[in-house]
């Protein structure tokens, strides 16, 4: 039910070198001149530029400084005084961080985290997925989710959901305790398995056992008890439940009585359609919901493509790209496919994509239309710009071990991998060259300049000019 098989593929060298960078955890503090600015880097920059803009509405430019280049904390102060060394008018002002590499990669994929560092080492890592919203108070926080406890190159974890910042730096003091937000999660390899983030950066994990099927909720900083989502009630020795079964992976959206979840079951089936249709799940905030899902895509009704329950599911507009792990592909049953909310408009063995194969992890960069594709011992990068007429192979990297758990992108298009047979978190860049990010401020971060009255920002500051 759960296999293994493998296959090996030429794929492209990787080294450790620098990545598409981008600025993460965003901080202002008011200081007796002005403000200090702090910014986490997740790769070192050719340059960083500080814009401040305002006074609100105005988004004007009224200043630029210079910060760090450094990868992880940098900082940067503002004078309150504008480009021409005049104090700037009272009143709110946004900031944002302008990243640049101006050289960047072009040659090949460079695998940009260290294997040496502790928070690489995982010893099951069944997860990953990254916060890419630059609203969120947790932009840039990376979540992995490990499976079973245990010790690989001197460090022993344990089972649970691990938080870091973009640079994969601790992101707090949990050292190698895994999150468990006070759940018994299962003695088995895939408890817990994948996580992905809701609408408000909500992580929401699956549970692939027997014994704890299931999707949890956690808060962005994984600090306090985890909620099950979905109803335990009836739970059988297969892991089926009363209204789901094992759950490989999940896709959330939405958030309070917005939320919605689509998860791929491997025993529950609705209506008679076979296990590997998109279920939908209208939870809202309920907890332990106990609904029947409906059926969002269809698997009988497109020819049964999916035989494999190690497989993902990504969104795509109003349709999804499925994939799943099998040694060989055909056009009945592809590695990779996508439904376009009606019908399957691309087939990978129909369409002849060349990648070494599938191991059921997927993820989606919907900006710059691309796809990272876990496969047995390889990832490959897919440019999806023409699909669904074409699908085309930007290029295959070496994993470092056939298990690649997960995949994940992050902001500016770098991407990771959890791999358990190198037991590793890796990181890499694209070979996009030159690039930059530029991440605006949070409303929490706004800055205030002078008496502007009671507006529920949290920085207030006197401009001492005036």
């Amino acid at each position: 039910m759960k296999y293994i098989a493998a296959l090996l593929a030429m794929v492209l060298p990787v080294c450790v070198a620098d990545a598409n960078v981008f600025a993460a955890h965003l901080q202002s503090s008011p200081t007796s001149t002005g403000y200090e600015f702090t910014y986490r880097l997740n790769e070192p920059a050719t340059s960083v530029t500080i814009s401040i803009q305002g006074p609100l509405p105005s988004s004007v430019v009224v200043r630029e400084v210079s910060g760090g280049v450094f990868k992880g904390l940098n900082t940067a102060e503002w004078d309150l005084l504008d480009s021409m060394a005049q104090p700037v008018a009272a009143g709110t002002y946004n900031w944002s961080v302008t990243a640049v590499d101006s050289v960047g990669h072009v040659a090949k994929f460079d695998q940009i985290s260290s294997d040496s560092e502790t928070t690489s080492k995982y010893y099951y890592g069944t997860g990953v997925c990254t916060n890419t919203d630059p609203s969120s108070e947790h932009f840039g926080c990376v979540y992995v989710a490990v499976g079973e406890s245990g010790t690989t190159d001197g460090r022993a974890i344990s089972e649970g959901l691990f938080v870091l910042n973009n640079d994969l730096s601790p992101f707090d003091s949990q050292g190698n305790i895994g999150h468990r937000g006070l759940v018994s999660w299962s003695s088995s390899w895939f408890s817990p398995m994948r996580v992905r983030l809701d609408g408000e950066g909500r992580p929401i994990i699956s549970d692939w056992s027997e014994d704890h099927s299931g999707v949890w909720i956690a808060t962005p900083d994984c600090n306090t008890p985890f909620v099950a989502l979905l109803t335990e009630e009836n739970r059988n020795s297969y892991g089926l439940c009363l209204n789901h079964g094992s759950i490989m992976a999940v896709w959330a959206e939405g958030s309070g009585t917005g939320r919605v979840i689509y998860t791929i079951d491997e025993d529950y089936t609705v209506g008679g359609e076979t296990a590997g249709s998109v279920l939908r799940y209208d939870i809202g905030d309920a907890t332990q919901y106990a609904d029947a899902p409906t059926v969002h895509y269809n698997d009988t009704a497109n020819g049964n493509l999916v035989i494999s329950t190690r497989s993902q599911h990504v969104r795509d507009g109003s349709g999804w790209w499925i994939t799943q792990s099998l040694a060989e592909q055909s056009a009945s049953t592809p590695w990779l496919f996508r439904w376009n909310g009606s019908t399957v408009d691309y087939n990978s063995a129909s369409a002849g994509l060349s990648i070494n194969r599938s191991y059921g992890a997927l993820d989606i960069d919907l900006a710059r239309r691309r796809l990272v594709l876990g496969g047995l011992g390889t990832v490959s990068l897919l440019n999806i710009a023409s699909a669904p007429s074409s699908v085309l192979v930007v290029g295959e990297i070496d994993a470092g071990g056939d298990h690649v758990q997960d995949v994940s992108f992050d902001a500016a298009g770098n991407f990771l991998q959890i791999n358990s047979s190198v037991r590793r978190l890796r990181a890499y860049s694209p070979n996009d060259g030159a690039n930059s990010f530029v991440t605006p401020c949070r409303t929490s971060q706004q800055l205030i300049v002078g008496k502007v009255g009671s507006t529920g920002i949290s920085q207030e500051i006197w401009n001492p000019y005036r």
